[in-house]
């Protein structure tokens, strides 16, 4: 979680802090404890406005009150929000410009609404693009190119290999071999906390799909 929100600060440093986010946890004690590590790496900014990073969920009160601010194209804050499932669908963000996949997502439908938060234009507003920061390989288990066309370019970061998704030879399938939600869950998911092990990205790619 640390790792994650640092290095969504650093991209928010070198392109503007006050960029409209969204950040998906796994869950609202995941999302919380987002919040509180983004907030470790934005003082500065908290110490101006605390609601510069909220956490809008079912269950919290004080971050559901500030939706409508979120989405107001004219309201600042908040800037940066974490989430679980609630700002998913039906919420109509206009000025987001940057939305984090820290969630494991299940279906094509799920990833394509989560992703859609993003693809309002706001002309007058300069916003005419939007960022996908994916820690969780959604982007590449849900690659549609017949829908979104091919990369314009692709950039490999510094580091390691991605590691490959434990499929076999990603040619090999299909979009039905992908869970799709409507079919009943047969598995139960389990969380895990790992203490005292340190995590860092080893590896980025970079994907610009043009209009």
């Amino acid at each position: 979680t640390e790792t994650v929100a640092k290095r969504i600060t650093e991209y928010l440093k070198q392109t503007d802090r006050f960029s409209k986010t969204i950040v998906f946890c796994v869950d609202e004690e995941h999302a919380l404890r987002m919040r509180e590590a983004l907030i470790n790496e934005n003082q500065d900014l908290v110490a101006q406005n605390d609601k510069y990073i909220m956490r809008i969920t079912g269950s919290d009160e004080l971050g559901k009150q500030q939706l409508e601010n979120f989405i107001d194209n004219n309201c600042r804050y908040p800037t940066i929000v974490t989430t679980s499932k609630l700002l998913s669908t039906g919420v109509d963000c206009k000025m987001v410009k940057l939305i984090v996949l820290e969630s494991n997502i299940n279906s094509m439908t799920e990833f394509k609404q989560i992703i859609g938060r993003g693809t309002r234009l706001v002309w007058d507003r300069d916003k005419r693009f939007f960022t996908i920061m994916d820690f969780r390989k959604a982007t590449l288990l849900f690659s549609d190119p017949e829908f979104d066309g091919p990369a314009t370019s692709t950039f490999e970061g510094d580091g390691e290999k991605p590691i490959p998704p434990e499929f076999g030879d990603e040619d090999e399938f299909k979009e039905n071999d992908y869970p799709t939600g409507d079919e009943e869950e047969t598995f139960t998911e389990q969380k895990y906390r790992v203490s005292d092990v340190s995590a860092e990205i080893i590896s980025t790619t970079e994907l610009i799909y043009g209009p």
